[in-house]
């Protein structure tokens, strides 16, 4: 079902919600990329087994020593390229051949926090999405002679698919659109046959009875096809991308203790430093008086032997 949202504000929140969501492939061409917060999604994205594709513009923002680590997509799995003989201006991202953002928005923390920007989520539209896929293919192709490989060229996912249908049978018998409608979405992120991709335009025009006696079809014809997958394999994917999921947090949560624990040695540094400087200043002085009015030679040596000590 079509969908068409514009923001004005919060704009780093949705893109990053929307990466959340991401199941396939993400293709982002951003002009200049900064914010390492979106920068690690992808990163985590790619390393979840999704297709990540990066293009941005090769020069000094992009290049600075403040800039993303483009090392760590490569690492994770993804892959970033860097145009050099043309301004590439495009602000947009296609997640799953689905969900398009587009609008003024680079994914910078200028963008996020100064300026004034705007973004455009359409999800739903499939040909829509394709328009973005194949500008972002064409920059591929000319500038770096790469032809990219799509989710859409993969076969279908008939048992997948399969299991979809049927949650949505089931919801259609409870009367429950509001889920229908998610279900739908999620069933179209992923390559369909010409039958399913009929049925998803029944359900969205309604007329559920028609829609309801296809998935029936569908499912007889394709069950006897299905091979058997032992039951606990997708239990146990789950849990491991759950377990990902948290170890992805885990890391953020650490980076994020390193730099408080950084924010707070220099923040002692500069409140204590002059303190503590005028208390050994004093404690010296004490003790170099001491020294001078204590005519014991031993002990005199002794202090003398902490005052090297503390002050070589």
């Amino acid at each position: 079902m079509l969908e068409t949202q514009a923001y004005f504000t919060g704009i780093k929140d949705v893109i990053a919600e929307q990466l959340d969501a991401a199941e396939k492939s993400i293709f982002v061409a951003v002009a200049w990329f900064t914010d390492k917060d979106l920068y690690e999604k992808l990163c985590a994205k790619a390393r979840q087994g999704l297709a990540v594709r990066i293009v941005i513009v090769d020069d000094d923002i992009n290049n600075a020593a403040y800039g993303i680590d483009k090392q760590a997509i490569v690492r994770a799995g993804g892959k970033i390229f860097q145009v050099s003989n043309a301004l590439m201006h495009h602000k947009f991202c296609v997640i799953d051949e689905y969900v398009v953002i587009s609008g003024s928005y680079n994914w910078t923390y200028k963008a996020a926090n100064e300026n004034i920007e705007n973004i455009t989520v359409t999800q739903g539209d499939k040909n829509f999405a394709e328009q973005f896929k194949g500008e972002f293919h064409k920059i591929l192709e000319k500038h770096f002679g790469e032809k990219g490989q799509t989710y859409a060229d993969a076969p279908p996912d008939i048992a997948k698919i399969s299991k979809r249908l049927e949650v949505i049978a089931k919801l259609i018998e409870l009367e429950d659109t509001e889920d229908l409608t998610e279900q739908c979405h999620r069933l179209q992120r992923s390559a369909l046959t010409v039958e399913v991709e009929a049925i998803i335009q029944q359900l969205q025009q309604q007329r559920f009875a028609e829609a309801m006696s296809n998935i029936q079809a569908f499912l007889s014809k394709y069950r006897q096809l299905a091979t058997y997958t032992e039951p606990r394999m997708a239990a146990l994917r789950l849990e491991i991308k759950l377990l990902q999921m948290e170890v992805t947090a885990l890391a953020n949560e650490e980076s994020e203790m390193m730099k408080l624990v950084r924010e707070f040695s220099i923040h002692y540094n500069r409140e204590i430093g002059e303190l503590m400087q005028e208390i050994l200043f004093w404690r010296r002085k004490k003790a170099i008086t001491e020294a001078q009015e204590n005519p014991d030679k031993q002990a005199e040596a002794a202090i003398l032997a902490v005052l090297r000590r503390h002050f070589p």
